[in-house]
């Protein structure tokens, strides 16, 4: 199964709804703010951008779009794309 990176904008409805969003992706959905590099390190990704493994960029989607609703946030844009190498640097 591919591995997706999401990333997506939000409107500021509360102070914390960016942070609320992101825990819930996390700590709900399994998403990562880290990918691997091929030297075995962990680096950062921007800080609207999540990855994670094993899931379509449709399921992706729809994943994002509940835990939008859960939270109550309110997306301007998103995007789902599935990837099997990426260049990086930090």
């Amino acid at each position: 199964m591919p591995n997706v990176l999401l990333t997506y904008d939000i409107r500021r409805t509360t102070v914390s709804i960016h942070v609320e969003l992101k825990e819930r992706l996390i700590q709900s959905y399994g998403y990562s703010e880290t990918i691997p590099a091929n030297d075995g390190r962990h680096y950062e990704l921007p800080n609207t951008t999540l990855k994670k493994d094993n899931i379509t960029s449709q399921a992706s989607s729809q994943e994002f779009l509940q835990a939008c609703a859960d939270v109550g946030a309110v997306w301007e844009k998103y995007i789902t794309a599935e990837y099997i190498y990426a260049n990086f640097d930090n």
